[in-house]
């Protein structure tokens, strides 16, 4: 394939890309898919949490 077409390709997907990002981003639909992905992003992380006790023991030890 050549430079050209390679270069025609990717502007026509760069194009049609953007015709679809900013009809989402107007349906309203672009932020609720946005509020989707970080419910499924915070529910599917793995939970590293310190136990509060342990946490006011490191407190108390760094003071003077």
């Amino acid at each position: 394939m050549s430079f050209v077409v390679m270069l025609m390709i990717g502007g026509w997907v760069a194009a049609l890309s953007m015709i679809g990002f900013c009809a989402l981003k107007e349906s309203g639909k672009l932020l609720k898919i946005h509020k989707r992905i970080g419910l499924w992003l915070e529910t599917s992380a793995p939970q590293f949490r310190m136990p509060e006790e342990r946490l006011r023991a490191e407190m108390r030890s760094d003071e003077p």
